[in-house]
């Protein structure tokens, strides 16, 4: 019985198989490192979106209380918002409001709520929130700034925050910027016309 000769690969076979391979490999890893920098630049993405959308949500909730239960659940001396402006357009102004809380309470509370943006001690930017008798707590990292753009009068006009301020305000309009650019305007209306005063 006569046997067949075996026969392998040539070096050129050989070698034309590496750079095939050597080919789909670079490919691989190229279509894999492109998949996970759009991987990680999506979730960055979502967090900046829920990140703004936290910061606004915060911002028109809490500061759209002021002077809530005024009326039917009690009465408020002075103002019920006032703003301490910043001395220049890159100094974040400083909002306070007072409204009555009566959730689970046996009787309305008053509550005074401050907003501000500064850096914390590692030097990012927050937008911080403070009830009186609590401590600072951070709201939301990277707002660095928050700025009244203009209020709402009594006859639904527009005043600057330069212009005379008017006694009473039914809403105000702010500006949110975050740290990768992005700014946000925000339309606070208040449930009635409330006193305006400044910090």
């Amino acid at each position: 019985m006569r046997r067949g000769r075996l026969r392998g690969f040539t070096l050129s076979e050989l070698l034309t198989g590496l750079l095939i391979l050597g080919v789909l490999l670079v490919a691989s890893a190229e279509f894999t490192s492109l998949s996970v920098r759009q991987y990680r630049r999506t979730g960055s993405m979502m967090e900046r979106v829920q990140l703004e959308s936290t910061a606004r949500n915060a911002v028109i909730q809490e500061l759209g209380f002021a002077g809530y239960g005024r009326g039917f659940l009690g009465d408020f001396s002075g103002s019920t918002v006032e703003v301490r402006p910043g001395r220049d357009a890159d100094t974040p102004d400083v909002f306070r409001i007072h409204y009555l809380e009566e959730r689970w309470l046996e009787t309305p509370q008053e509550r005074h709520i401050t907003f501000e943006v500064a850096r914390d001690g590692s030097g990012t930017w927050n937008l911080y929130r403070r009830e009186d008798g609590a401590t600072r707590q951070p709201a939301v990292q990277d707002v660095t700034n928050l700025k009244l753009l203009s209020f709402v009068d009594g006859a639904g006009q527009l005043t600057m925050p330069w212009a005379p301020w008017p006694a009473e305000v039914k809403g105000m309009v702010v500006q949110l910027p975050f740290s990768w650019g992005t700014q946000w305007a925000a339309y606070i209306p208040f449930i009635s016309a409330q006193k305006l005063g400044g910090l």
